[in-house]
Parts: C-alpha cells; structure tokens; sequence
C-alpha cells in the first residue's frame, strides 16, 4: 500500500517496471508449459531468448503507449466486475467508448476470456493494470506458437520447407503482417484479436496432433474471446475425415474423438451464452445490439449489404496519395492485405495440391465471412485487422503450398517488414 504514497512519476515507474517483469515472467512460463506439452522441437535456451526478444521488439514498437493503459479498457473493467462477481463495470451513463447501458448499468459487450486471463493479476494490480504489456507479453508468444505448428506439419511430411525457410514465413507474420501493429495498441478489439490468434494456433497444433480434448479446449477460448471463431471448428472436422480411413461417412463424423471434441466445445459455448443470461436475461443477447451503430438497428450487424464494402477494403483499397510530403497517407479505414504485406500474393502459387491444404483454404474463406459480413470494417486500423481471425490458416496455406521460398519471396518478406514498420510509426 505504500507505492500509492509515492510521487506520482515514481509510482507510475515502479508499476510500469513491475508489470513488465510479471507479465514478461507470466508469459514464458505459459511458453514453457505449451512446450512441455506439446514436446516441441525447441531448447529451453532458445526459447527463452526467442520469447525475450520477440517481448522486446514489441515493445521498443508500442514505445510510450506501454507506459499507460490503453484509451479502451474495457478488459480490465471486465476483469474487476468478474473479481467482484458482478456483471456490469459500471453504474455511471456517460462512460463513453463501446460500452452499452442496460436497465441502467454499463456493460461490455466482450466475451469474457481476456478478462479471466487478466483476473489473477487484479490483486496485484487492480485498476493499475497496464493492458498494453498484457497484450505484448501474449502476442510475444504467437511466432513461437505458429513455428511449432509448422514444424509439426513438416514432421508430419506435409511441408517441405526447411526450419530456416520456416523461420522466414515466422518473421513475415510476427512482424511483416498486421499482427505486429496490433499486437502494440492493447485496446480491447486488438487485444481481443491477439488472444484469439494465440488460441486458433494453439487449436491447430492440438488438431495436428489428434489431441481431440485440447483441440476442443483451445477452440473454446477463442470462441469465448471472438465467437466468431466457431466456424474454424471445420478444420479440425476436416483433418479427421481425410486422417480417417473408414469409406462410411456416418463413421467419420459420429466417432469417439469427433464427439470428445464437440462436447468439449460445447462446453464453452454454453459457459458463452451462461455469460450472455447472467449479463442481458437471454442465452443468445451478446449485447452487441445495443450498439449505436448506423443503419445496424435496421438491417442487423450482419448483412450481405457489408459484403462489397468489406472486400473492397481488405482486398483492393490503397492509401490516400498527397501533393506534398511524406505524399501517403495511410487510410485509417484499412488497406488491401496485399498492399501491407506483399508477401502474401504467394497465396495464389498454387504449385503444390493436398487434402489438407483445400481443408486450410475452406477453413480460411468461411473463417473470414463473419467479419466481411460485419456491420463496422475495423477502425481505426493500419491494413485490415479482423484478417487475424484467419491469420495463422494463411501461413498454414503459404507452408503447404510453397516448395521452396524463392528470392522474390523472401524480398517481398523485406518489403512486407518495413512496410508494417512504417505502420507502426504512423500508429504514433
């Protein structure tokens, strides 16, 4: 209690430091049970100094807005009413942000899983709690986690690449697409999108690996942090019809380890929708429509009418040329995928065909609908930040598909860094 009766600059310096050993500390150790588990080819040596300097660089990237709590807290106000066992933040209407007023309480319309991961540290911190590190120190996790996943599916014959050109489509996703910039911010929608992506990857390694509880497990906590991430429930059912070499379908789809894995997921599900009750009185009430969204009151906040928009956005719109200096503006709306991260025009080297690779490609397409179909695109955002949703099944797809990594690839992997590294001085 006595930091609180220290000078301001010296309080805030000291529950900066604190959090970044805590959360730094928190994060390797969740590193290294993940390893432990999975069995991973990797030594405890340089996963430490792999997870180190992925914490750093992100860091050095969100530079002063690690110092502070992000502008949009909603996590750690969710995180608090979970310590208080109450499912409203707040009682006072002029809040402001996406929050929404309900029989005359603020909520957040959030799923709750960020929160409980937050929920240990509340005693420590309380309404001290720096959601930016939270963020770093998870998204430092994600390069580590999607090797893993990479170097299963070679173990597994389905890659050819070596670890070294493994290692190339690593450093293009961790910080030569856009989960670098959003990885830096800590508001609620980034850190919504980080959390998630550690969990969808989590779930594809478990899925590889026919850990059929784990898989199930994994799935939940990215439904309960996006629900939208329902919908990659097909990869897992797909990899086991093409695993499974029974010709009767009903064998395929009404197995022990398909059922296993769906009561599992079911589990999360209902744990969602007992949120949703406890929160709004109604199993299927998000609260998402009580936001003051335009025409969203009319049509709905999914709607085909979003489609054209959304596309057009994540695939085609290009930032705002300017007569004067620095001549471009990036477009706070969001910017085609392709311009942001070069690299990924290799989606469409369809030199190699598998099984698994249509299974990445379907789970990926249905992935991404709920989000092109949404009523809002993403602001504010540097390229197209709902694409995390289906994030780790694209390098899936680049692994699958590319032979070898050429010199034109690893070039456009360059251009792809710097790009997103002017991203991150813009986000400033």
């Amino acid at each position: 209690q006595n930091i609180f009766s220290l000078p301001p600059q010296t309080k805030q310096l000291l529950l900066w430091f604190s959090q970044l050993i805590i959360f730094f500390a928190a994060g390797f150790m969740a590193i290294r049970l993940i390893h432990h588990y999975f069995q991973s080819p990797v030594s405890s040596r340089i996963l430490f100094w792999w997870y180190f300097i992925s914490f750093l660089i992100l860091l050095l990237c969100s530079y002063e807005k690690s110092l502070y709590q992000s502008v949009a807290r909603h996590f750690i106000m969710q995180a608090q009413s979970l310590w208080h066992v109450v499912s409203y933040v707040s009682t006072e209407s002029n809040i402001g942000g996406d929050f929404i007023s309900f029989q005359s309480k603020i909520f957040a319309p959030n799923p709750p899983f960020p929160s409980l991961l937050m929920f240990p540290f509340i005693p420590l911190f309380g309404d001290y709690l720096n959601d930016v590190i939270f963020t770093i120190s998870i998204a430092a996790m994600n390069g580590i986690l999607l090797f893993f996943v990479l170097m299963k599916l070679k173990e597994l014959s389905y890659v050819t690449l070596t670890k070294y050109e493994i290692i190339w489509l690593i450093i293009l996703f961790f910080i030569g697409s856009v989960h670098l910039t959003i990885s830096i911010i800590g508001h609620v929608w980034q850190t919504a999108h980080v959390v998630s992506v550690t969990f969808l990857i989590l779930y594809i390694l478990s899925s590889l690996e026919n850990r059929n509880i784990s898989a199930g497990f994994f799935l939940s906590a990215a439904i309960l942090t996006r629900p939208s991430m329902a919908v990659c429930a097909l990869f897992f059912l797909g990899l086991y019809i093409v695993k499974n070499n029974d010709t009767r379908w009903y064998k395929k789809i009404f197995s022990s380890e398909v059922i296993l894995f769906s009561l599992v997921l079911l589990v999360g599900v209902v744990t969602l929708l007992a949120y949703n009750y406890w929160r709004f009185h109604n199993w299927f009430d998000f609260g998402y429509q009580y936001l003051s969204y335009k025409n969203t009151r009319e049509i709905g906040l999914f709607h085909t009418q979003f489609l054209s928009r959304n596309l057009r956005i994540m695939l085609l719109d290009l930032p705002l040329f300017k007569s004067s200096f620095p001549f471009i503006q990036f477009h706070a709306l969001g910017m085609s995928i392709f311009l942001m991260s070069p690299a990924f025009l290799y989606l469409f080297y369809f030199k190699k065909r598998s099984q698994l690779l249509l299974i990445a490609w379907l789970t990926a397409i249905v992935g991404i609908m709920p989000s092109l179909l949404y009523a809002e695109t993403g602001w504010m955002q540097f390229g197209f930040r709902r694409l995390m949703d289906i994030l780790p099944f694209l390098f899936v797809i680049l692994a699958l598909q590319l032979p070898k990594l050429s010199r034109i690839f690893k070039i456009l992997v360059i251009i792809s860094i710097i790009i997103n590294l002017c991203g991150v001085l813009w986000l400033h």
